[in-house]
This record gives structure tokens, C-alpha cells and sequence, in this order.
């Protein structure tokens, strides 16, 4: 597998976790098909901010100081780490509020924005600059490096915050089921 494979796999993931947040907390933003759900709302919030902190911290490390190694590329890296900053943030932001709040859902759709812009400005235009650049193998140890890292950072998190990791997630319906914790 190379490392445009496993983060377009790993950016659906993130839009998954995304959706079911949504879906279990959200009142005005689609889909939205159940009560909002405190209890379920501030899990898959965490587990959001988990995912997306692992997933970024190891695209720094891999995929964007790959990208600085090619001409006039650092304004993009800066950009996209950038990006990162303010999705975090946001998630902060959201995290200390209660989905019963009347700001949530703007919160939570600033949030669905801003990781949403970013997953497509990579897919469409940070991929391509480096799978131009890239030989497969070099694809592929990148990939193994990002896996690694990602999943390093996302067990150190899970510790630091005495969460349990998921358990294989199950699909169905094309939706993860919800974080146990």
C-alpha cells in the first residue's frame, strides 16, 4: 500500500468519525437522524480529536517534510500544517462546550468546514504534486513510516488520556460503530 492509499483511507475514517458526532449530537447540521446524545456526542468527539491529532502530528512528520524536499514547496507544507493548527483548535473550542449549548452546532459545523476543506485540499492537491514526485517504493516505505508513526502517537494519546483504543471498528451502513469508553 502506498502512502496516498492509507491516507485516503484514513481521511474516510476521519469523515466517519466526523459523521456519527454529527449524527449523535447535532440538531440543525445533515445528516441527522436521532436525539443528540450527550453521553455518545462527547465520545466520538474525543475520538475525533485522537484520530485527527495522530493522523496530522504523523503527516507532519512523513508526508509534509517529504513535500519540503521539493522546490518551492514549503508555503504549501506551512499551509496545510497550518490547517491542522485551526482544525485543533476548533476542537478545543468544541470540546469545552456542551452539545446542549446553542453554539454547538456552529462550533460543530466550523469544525465539519474546516476538516472537510483540508482532507479535499490534500487529496486534490498535495497528493498529486508528490505522487509525481515519488517512486512506488518510496510510496510504500512512506506509508510504513506514517503508519508507525500514527499509530504510535494515537496509543501515547490513548494512554495519556486513559482511553481504550477501539476494537476493530465495525462497519455497518458505512458507519463506525461508537467508541466504547
Amino acid at each position: 500500500m502506498t502512502i496516498f492509499q492509507l491516507l485516503r483511507d484514513d481521511h474516510h475514517r476521519l469523515r466517519l468519525i466526523l459523521e456519527n458526532l454529527i449524527e449523535t449530537t447535532s440538531r440543525s447540521i445533515e445528516p441527522h437522524t436521532t436525539q443528540p446524545s450527550l453521553e455518545s456526542g462527547r465520545r466520538w468527539l474525543g475520538e475525533l480529536e485522537m484520530v485527527h491529532l495522530a493522523h496530522s502530528r504523523a503527516e507532519e512528520l512523513v508526508l509534509y517534510e517529504r513535500l519540503r524536499f521539493l522546490p518551492h514547496r514549503d508555503g504549501l507544507a506551512d499551509q496545510q500544517l497550518e490547517e491542522h493548527r485551526m482544525i485543533e483548535e476548533t476542537l478545543d473550542e468544541l470540546a469545552q462546550m456542551d452539545p446542549t449549548d446553542d453554539k454547538w452546532d456552529e462550533a460543530l459545523s466550523l469544525v465539519k468546514n474546516q476538516l472537510e476543506s483540508h482532507l479535499a485540499s490534500e487529496e486534490t492537491t498535495v497528493f498529486p504534486i508528490l505522487e509525481l514526485a515519488v517512486e512506488q517504493e518510496e510510496a510504500e516505505r512512506l506509508a510504513r513510516d506514517f503508519e508507525i508513526s500514527r499509530d504510535d502517537i494515537l496509543a501515547h494519546v490513548r494512554a495519556q488520556r486513559k482511553t481504550a483504543p477501539l476494537q476493530a471498528p465495525f462497519v455497518f451502513s458505512g458507519k463506525f460503530s461508537p467508541p466504547r469508553g
